[in-house]
C-alpha cells in the first residue's frame, strides 16, 4: 500500500507529548473504549521512562482537512477539539497515564521515589501512585503535605509539569520546595531553591526529555486503511472491535451514533436484557457485532468484519426524499430481527446469555425474521417453523459449523432463505442437513466428547434440548416448571446450579477420572436448595432419602411423581437408584443410558419430518 509505505518513524520528548495532548493538537479518536489502565500499569509506565527502557511505539495517524475520525479528548481531560493535528490510534493508555500523572487525575497522585533528595545527584528508584485520601509517612498526613512527601524522599510528578509563557507567577515545582523549605528543618531559603534546582535537573534529564518513537501515518490516509492498519498493530489493554471502528464511520460519515440507536432498543427490550451484560461497555459492541453481522446477511455477503462496512453503508446510506424514515425504519427492523431470534432462543431452553450453545446460527435465524413472518397461511407458517427449528438443533448437534463458519452461514441463509420461498412445495437441498457431510451426533459422539453443561458448546445443547421440551422439565424438589421466566429468576438470585447427577465427591472417591466427572451427560440445572442436598452422596444414597416415606410426604408427591421429576431431565431413573457393581461401573451404565436418551431426543429435533 503506498499510503502505508509513506508512513514515517521518528521520536519525541515526554515534554513535546504532553505539550501537545495539553494543548488539543494531539487526541485519540472517538472509536477508541474506555481508559482501562490501573495504578500498577500506570506507574510501570513511567518508571520504564525515568530507567530509560524500551517503552514500545505510539501509532499516530495525521488528521487531515476533514478529520478521518472524529476526535475524542482523553479521559478526565477536557482538553480542546478544534485544533486537533493528530489523532492516536495505538497508545491511548500510555499518553493518558502521563497526561494523568503530571496534570491530575480525580482520586489518584504519582510520585516519583528517589533514593535520597538531600542527595546532589538525585537517583530513581520507583514509582508510586497513592489515593488522595490516604495517610502516609513519619508525620502521618497525606502526601499532598510537601513536607511528608518530602521525608519520604517522594517527588510529586503533577509538581513538574510546565507553566508555559511565563505570568510571574511561582511554578508548582518552586512553591513545593518552598512549602518544603518552611516545615523541614534546616531547609529554608537557599536549600530550598538549590532543591528546586536539583529535581529540574533530574526530572528535565530522566523524564522530559526521553524520546518516545511514533510510526506516523499520512493526512491522506483513508478511515478504511488507517483502521485495518490500527486494528492489526493495536496493543491495548482493551481489544478494540471492528464494531467500534464502523461507529466512528457511521458518526463522520452519516452523522449517525449507532451507540445512542443500540442504547435506546436495549433499554426498551427485556430480551435484549437477559442476553447482553448490563455494562454498556460490553453489551453496545455485543449487540452491534451481532447487528452487522444479520446486515451482512441482508445485503448477500458472508458475515466477515470485512463486510462490516457494506452492511453500516446499508442500513444508514440516504436513499430518495424519505432517506430518514427509511434509515429509521432499517435500524427498527434489524433490532426486532435481533429481539425475534433471541426468543427463539428462549424456546430452544436457552433462557439467558449463559446458556446460549451458539450465537451463530441465531444470526441466520434473525436474517430470516422478515421472510418468515411473510408466510400468511398457518399450515405454511407450521411448516417454516419446523424448518427452522429442525436447522437449529442440526447444527448445534452437527458439524456443520466447527469450521468455516462466516461463509456457511451465509450459505445457510441463502438456502434457507429459498427454501421458505418454496415451503409449500419441494424443498430444495439444504447443506446443513446432508447426512453425509453432517451426521447428526450419536450416542458414542455424546460419549466421547460432551463437555461440562456450563462451558462447552455441546454441553449447553444437551441442557437446551432439556429445557426445551414441552411440557417443561421439573424441579425434582420443588416441583416448579422450569421455564424461561423460572431458570432467569433463580439466576438473577444467584440460585441456579449446574447439578451433577452422580456428585464430584463420590465418582472422585471410586477413582473416575476429572474429565469423565464433568462431563455434559452428567449434568442438570437445578435449585441451588436441591443442589445442596443431594451434592455429596451417591446418587442412589439420595434416591432412597427422596424415596422416604416421610421425604414424599415433606414434598407432597409420590413415587410414580417424583420418579416423572426426575425423568423429566431425560435422566434414566434406573440407572440412578441402582446399587449394583462399584461407583465407575454404575457410572459408565448410567451415561450410555443417557447418551442413547439423548440421541433419540436430538434425533426428534434435528430432523425434519
Amino acid at each position: 500500500m503506498a499510503q502505508q509505505e509513506a508512513a514515517r518513524y521518528e521520536r519525541r520528548t515526554v515534554s513535546k507529548w504532553v505539550e501537545a495532548a495539553w494543548a488539543g493538537d494531539v487526541t485519540i479518536t472517538d472509536f477508541q473504549r474506555s481508559f482501562v489502565w490501573d495504578s500498577g500499569k500506570a506507574t510501570e509506565y513511567i518508571k520504564a521512562i525515568l530507567m530509560g527502557k524500551p517503552v514500545g511505539l505510539y501509532l499516530i495517524l495525521a488528521s487531515s482537512e476533514e478529520p478521518q475520525f472524529e476526535p475524542r479528548p482523553f479521559n478526565n481531560m477536557n482538553t480542546p477539539l478544534d485544533g486537533v493535528t493528530e489523532l492516536v490510534l495505538d497508545g491511548q493508555q500510555r499518553l493518558t497515564s502521563l497526561l494523568h500523572a503530571l496534570y491530575g487525575h480525580p482520586d489518584r497522585r504519582f510520585f516519583i521515589k528517589v533514593a535520597d533528595l538531600y542527595a546532589e545527584t538525585l537517583e530513581a528508584e520507583d514509582v508510586v501512585c497513592e489515593s488522595k485520601s490516604s495517610r502516609t509517612g513519619k508525620t502521618g498526613k497525606g502526601l499532598d503535605d510537601p513536607a511528608t512527601a518530602f521525608q519520604n524522599d517522594l517527588i510529586p510528578i503533577d509538581i513538574l509539569r510546565k507553566n508555559g509563557p511565563r505570568t510571574g507567577k511561582l511554578s508548582p515545582l518552586a512553591t513545593w520546595c518552598i512549602e518544603v523549605g518552611r516545615h523541614v528543618e534546616g531547609m529554608e531559603g537557599d536549600e530550598a531553591r538549590l532543591l528546586e534546582d536539583r529535581i529540574s535537573d533530574f526530572v528535565e534529564r530522566c523524564f522530559f526529555q526521553r524520546d518516545l518513537w511514533y510510526c506516523e501515518l499520512p493526512a491522506t490516509t483513508g478511515p478504511e486503511e488507517a483502521a485495518e492498519i490500527f486494528v492489526a498493530t493495536n496493543t491495548s489493554s482493551v481489544r478494540i472491535k471492528r464494531f467500534d471502528i464502523e461507529v466512528a464511520t457511521a458518526r463522520g460519515r452519516y452523522d449517525q451514533d449507532l451507540r445512542a440507536e443500540i442504547q435506546d432498543a436495549y433499554d426498551k427490550s427485556d430480551m435484549l436484557r437477559y442476553y447482553f451484560s448490563d455494562d454498556a461497555e460490553d453489551y453496545i459492541p455485543d449487540i452491534g457485532e451481532w447487528m452487522l453481522k444479520v446486515t451482512c446477511l441482508h445485503v448477500g455477503e458472508p458475515p466477515k468484519e470485512s463486510n462490516y462496512s457494506n452492511a453500516v453503508n446499508y442500513l444508514l446510506a440516504r436513499s430518495g426524499a424519505r432517506s430518514a424514515a427509511g434509515r429509521r425504519q432499517r435500524l427498527d427492523n434489524v433490532f426486532q430481527d435481533l429481539d425475534w431470534a433471541l426468543r427463539r432462543a428462549e424456546a430452544f431452553g436457552a433462557a439467558t446469555d449463559k446458556m446460549v450453545p451458539s450465537q451463530p446460527v441465531l444470526h441466520v435465524l434473525s436474517a430470516l425474521r422478515s421472510k418468515f413472518q411473510g408466510i400468511s397461511k398457518p399450515a405454511t407458517m407450521d411448516a417454516a417453523r419446523r424448518l427452522l427449528e429442525a436447522y437449529y438443533w442440526r447444527c448445534l448437534f452437527s458439524n456443520r459449523h466447527a469450521v468455516q463458519a462466516n461463509d456457511r452461514l451465509h450459505e445457510d441463509y441463502r438456502q434457507l432463505s429459498s427454501a421458505l420461498d418454496a415451503i409449500s412445495g419441494d424443498l430444495p437441498d439444504l447443506t446443513a442437513f446432508d447426512e453425509q457431510d453432517h451426521p447428526l451426533f450419536g450416542k458414542e459422539h455424546l460419549m466421547r466428547h460432551a463437555g461440562w453443561i456450563g462451558s462447552s458448546r455441546l454441553g449447553k445443547a444437551l441442557v437446551s434440548a432439556v429445557l426445551a421440551t414441552e411440557p417443561k422439565p421439573e424441579e425434582w424438589m420443588t416441583g416448579s416448571s422450569l421455564s424461561a421466566t423460572v431458570i432467569r429468576e433463580l439466576q438473577g438470585l444467584r440460585k441456579l446450579d449446574r447439578h451433577h447427577v452422580f456428585p464430584k465427591a463420590a465418582l472422585a472417591d471410586g477413582n473416575v477420572d476429572e474429565d469423565w466427572i464433568q462431563h455434559g451427560l452428567n449434568g442438570v440445572v437445578l435449585d441451588q436448595r436441591t443442589n445442596l442436598r443431594l451434592w455429596k452422596v451417591p446418587p442412589s444414597e439420595y434416591v432412597d432419602q427422596m424415596l422416604d416415606d416421610e421425604m414424599l410426604k415433606k414434598l407432597g408427591v409420590g413415587v410414580k411423581e417424583l420418579k416423572d421429576r426426575i425423568e423429566s431431565h431425560l435422566v434414566p431413573f434406573e440407572e440412578l437408584k441402582s446399587k449394583r457393581g462399584g461407583m465407575r461401573q454404575r457410572y459408565m451404565r448410567y451415561l450410555r443410558k443417557r447418551a442413547e436418551l439423548m440421541a433419540e431426543r436430538i434425533e426428534e429435533l434435528a430432523s425434519l419430518p
